[in-house]
Parts: structure tokens; C-alpha cells; sequence
């Protein structure tokens, strides 16, 4: 194919049954190891080994369009963009319409595809009309390739490979094994991040595309005999020692002592080999043990992998090694790990005992999970553990507290000072009249020094007025601290307003005319009535 040619092809070409397709490559890797990645395929022929993706099948997975490669779903996969051309169309099982009709014409239907392929002695007509049906109705022709794929995994030694259309995945070729049969070739590579939208737009228009190294074109070193090849290469080997891991695992009789052989090299297994491991264990839950326990390397999405292929009953086994042997913990892997647990409080409390500082995000998810038997118990953990409790904090564990006063009574102690807005918050996040104003009580009683707004609130909720007014007055003239404000508005908002206005009138001493007018008001209205 002419080099300026492949600038120009971004999509399927029916003309010449040809197409240009993206690959994301090193999961995890950083741009160094994204490039020397790259190099390694220059150097030993690229081929999809165990663990780069068999979930359609067995193969090389590219997108047929750029815009694919940049999306949050591909940020699993690794910062190097590989270019290829891809030959042969018309030799690919093509489940997403509009693609088939372009490179099959009128014969685009499952069914037809298979004559011309010459597998009609594979699948019953009558299935192969059912096929038929859904390709003309589905939105994703994903779901299509997916089912056909589980009842028909032979289909990956008969044809070249499938093409189908994502939600999540996009624009999709899976390139069946062997990979390197004359119809693929490699023809440039960049490093980009997926949220790099400018890079995509570059990558787009055929600018920023790396098409030679130590001074070769791609196409010459990818031509060139592998013997030829060694000088232009700077790869490590971390990638045949992944494929020699999986292999291992896979034929293993005893996975605890292959694993732990292997040990922290089982950090070389990325995101996808451990996805493909899980996927084709026969023991799933052994499988998910030994990388829970060995691989401390372990991603959010990992994690999800490990507990999703779980059975019930092992899932907080497999819970718990993980919090054990992860080196870091991040707040999604604390969702993940609550919204599986059976026993989410043990988990919770395995978790805060691990984390040598909880920030509020931390906190945040340890408070969302719905699933536990004592929540109150788990606040009371969060907030032995914190050095300092967050305005943030003081609000999520009020609100998702049981027993108010109770976790009230630890805030108050934890914190030495207390905001407005935690004030706030502690008196007026419970319906239970007698709980708020033994919580101002506590407070008044703790605090010895209070702001207006302070006063204002512990007065705004108090039940008992009376009572909590006198505590606020016995030792600091606190109730003179309202100003004209705060004033109008508890006088509005009592529940019986001459009983505030008589308070206010009390204690207050340095009252101004409008405080006096606005409590005249309601003394006036009290004398009438008597």
C-alpha cells in the first residue's frame, strides 16, 4: 500500500475490502515503556498472546475509527496508539450493518456471509435467521457478536475475524489468530492519553503519527527479517514473562505455588492478562485468590474483576486478601469492595484499619455503602481514626448516623473546635426533640467559646428554651452576641414565639431599637392575652 494512502484511510474501505484500525497497548506503562513496547512488536512480529483479550474471541482488538481509542473505557489499556492496515474484509464475520452491507453489498446478512464463507454446514438456517433478525435490530451489534460468539466459538479458526459496533467499546475489529498471516500491517504508533482530545484531533488529521525509529521507516524495520531487527530495538522483557506467567497459571495443578513462585512478578500481568486469567480458570475463585494475595499492583478495575467472578460465599475472603496485600487502597476500590461485601461492617473495619490517613473522599465512600448491620459502629472507626474531622466529615456522619446524640457525643470530643456549619449540622440533623437539645447541652457545656451563629443555631432548635438558654448565659453573656438578624429570624421561626421574644428580652443587654421593636411585638401579644 502507498504510505500516503494510509494518511488518508480513517474508516472501512469497500473498494479494496481494506481498513485502517487503532490499537491501544502496556496498560499501566508509562511513555518510555508505552515506547518500548512499540518496539518490541517491531521486533518480533506482533501477535495477540494469552491476555490481550478473548472476550469475542481470541485476537487482536483495534478500533476501526480514532475516535474509539479516546474514550474513559480505553484508559485501561495504555497511552501507545498503534496504527495498522488491515486487508481481507471480506474474509471477517461482520455483525454491525452498516459495515456489512459496504463490504457485502446486497449479501450482507449472517446468513449470506456464510455462504460466501462457505460455513453453512456450521449453524443450523434456522439459527442463522435468528441471526439475521437481530443484526437488522440491534442498536449494539455488540450483544449480536457476543451471544454469536458463545454458541459459536469456532467461528474464531474459520474466519479472519469479526467487526461489530460497542457502547463502551466503540467502533470495533477483533483480528483473529494468527495475527501476522500477510493481512495486517503496522504502520505508525504515537503515545496519547485518551482525555487528550487534542492529540486525537492531530492523530486524526495524519499529523504526530512516529513512522520511523533510529532513523528507519516502521514499514522497512516491520519488513525487514527478525534476525535484521534486534538493532532496532530497546523493549524489555516483561511481555514474553507475562505470557510465560499466564501460561503456568493456566496449566497449573497447584495455583498457590505457582503464584507465590512467580511472586511480585506477577505484577508484569496487566489489566487484560488478569482479565483473560479470570475469564478462563476453571477454579475462578482460586484464581482470584492468588492474585488478590500476589500481584500487590492491582488496579480498580482489577479489583472488580477479582470480586465479580467471586462466588458469593468467597467473596469476602477475597475481599479481605485484597485489603491485605494492596499497597494502596483508593476510593473506588473501597466502593467496589463494600458493594460486594456480605459482611460489609468487617470489611469496612479491615479497610480503616488498613489506611494510614482517610481523606474525606475516603470517608465519603465508607458512608455510602447501604449494606451494613451497624453503621454507627463504623462512624464510630472513622472517627477514632481521623486526625481531624472535616466540616465535610462532621456532615456525612450525622447524616448517615443512627443514634444522633451518640455520634454527636464523639464529634464533640474528636473535634476542639466546632464550625458554625458543624453546630449547625449537630443540632439540626435529628427529628428527636429531647436528642437535640441534650446534643446543644454538650456542646455548650464543651465549647466555652461561641459565635453569634453558634448561638443563634443551639436557640433556633432548642426544644426546652428555657433550659438551653440558661446554660448559655451561665458563665458568658452569649445570648447578647445576636444581632438584629438573627433576632428577627428566631422570632420568626419559634415554635411559640412570645416565649423567645421573652428570653431574648431577658437576656439580651445590648439590645438596639429594632431588636426592642421586634420583641415589643410579641411581649405585647402576651400581655394582651393574659
Amino acid at each position: 500500500m502507498n504510505f500516503k494512502n494510509w494518511l488518508i484511510s480513517e474508516e472501512i474501505y469497500a473498494q479494496n475490502k481494506t481498513a485502517t484500525v487503532y490499537h491501544r497497548t502496556c496498560g499501566g506503562c508509562t511513555e518510555d515503556q508505552s515506547v518500548k513496547a512499540v518496539s518490541g512488536i517491531l521486533t518480533s512480529d506482533f501477535q495477540s498472546g494469552a491476555g490481550t483479550g478473548c472476550f469475542y474471541g481470541c485476537g487482536l482488538y483495534t478500533t476501526y475509527k480514532i475516535e474509539s481509542q479516546f474514550t474513559d473505557y480505553m484508559k485501561m489499556y495504555g497511552k501507545a496508539v498503534i496504527k495498522f492496515t488491515v486487508t481481507n474484509l471480506d474474509k471477517y464475520l461482520i455483525f454491525q450493518l452498516d459495515e456489512a452491507k459496504k463490504i457485502h453489498g446486497n449479501d450482507y446478512k449472517i446468513s449470506d456471509q456464510f455462504k460466501k464463507l462457505g460455513l453453512l454446514n456450521k449453524v443450523d438456517e434456522s439459527k442463522l435467521k435468528e441471526y439475521d433478525k437481530q443484526q437488522e435490530k440491534e442498536n449494539y451489534s455488540s450483544t449480536l457478536a457476543k451471544e454469536f460468539y458463545n454458541q459459536n466459538k469456532w467461528i474464531e479458526k474459520s474466519v479472519k475475524g469479526i467487526i461489530y459496533y460497542g457502547g463502551s467499546d466503540g467502533y470495533c475489529l477483533v483480528k483473529y489468530e494468527p495475527v501476522q498471516d500477510g493481512t495486517i500491517t503496522m504502520l505508525g504508533y504515537a503515545v496519547a492519553d485518551v482525555d487528550n482530545q487534542q492529540k486525537m484531533e492531530e492523530l486524526k488529521g495524519n499529523i504526530g503519527w512516529i513512522t520511523s525509529t533510529n532513523k528507519a521507516s516502521v514499514k522497512s524495520i516491520y519488513k525487514s527479517p527478525i534476525s535484521n531487527r534486534e538493532k532496532f530495538s530497546f523493549f524489555d522483557d516483561n511481555r514474553e514473562i507475562s505470557r510465560n506467567i499466564i501460561s503456568k497459571l493456566l496449566n497449573s495443578k497447584n495455583l498457590e505455588v505457582v503464584a507465590k513462585y512467580f511472586g511480585s512478578n506477577l505484577d508484569k500481568l496487566s489489566d487484560n492478562d488478569v482479565f483473560y486469567l479470570l475469564d478462563v480458570a476453571t477454579n475462578k475463585d482460586q484464581m482470584a485468590e492468588v492474585i488478590a494475595k500476589y500481584k500487590t499492583n492491582i488496579s480498580d478495575w482489577t479489583v472488580d474483576n477479582l470480586l465479580f467472578v467471586a462466588t458469593d460465599d468467597n467473596k469476602d475472603k477475597i475481599a479481605e486478601l485484597i485489603i491485605k496485600y494492596k499497597t494502596n487502597i483508593s476510593q473506588e476500590s473501597i466502593r467496589i469492595l463494600l458493594r460486594n461485601a456480605t459482611n460489609a461492617d468487617k470489611i469496612a473495619k479491615l479497610i480503616i484499619e488498613k489506611k494510614p490517613k482517610l481523606s474525606d473522599k475516603d470517608v465519603d465512600r465508607l458512608l455510602n455503602a447501604t449494606n451494613y448491620k451497624d453503621i454507627n459502629k463504623i462512624i464510630e472507626l472513622i472517627i477514632e481514626k481521623q486526625p481531624e474531622l472535616s466540616d465535610d466529615n462532621v456532615q456525612n456522619l450525622v447524616l448517615v448516623a443512627k443514634d444522633t446524640e451518640e455520634i454527636a457525643k464523639l464529634i464533640i470530643k474528636k473535634k476542639p473546635e466546632l464550625s458554625d456549619l458543624n453546630v449547625y449540622m449537630l443540632v439540626s440533623y435529628t427529628t428527636d426533640q429531647d436528642e437535640q437539645d441534650k446534643i446543644a447541652e454538650l456542646i455548650i457545656k464543651n465549647k466555652t467559646e461561641l459565635s453569634k451563629l453558634k448561638v443563634f443555631y443551639l436557640l433556633r432548635f432548642a426544644y426546652k428554651i428555657d433550659k438551653i438558654a440558661e446554660l448559655l448565659q451561665k458563665e458568658t453573656d452569649n445570648i447578647s452576641k445576636l444581632t438584629h438578624d438573627n433576632v428577627l429570624v428566631l422570632l420568626n421561626n419559634a415554635t411559640y414565639k412570645p416565649k423567645m421574644a421573652q428570653i431574648i428580652n431577658q437576656y439580651h443587654t445590648n439590645k438596639t431599637p429594632k431588636i426592642q421593636k421586634e420583641i415589643d411585638k410579641y411581649l405585647t401579644q402576651t400581655q394582651a392575652a393574659k
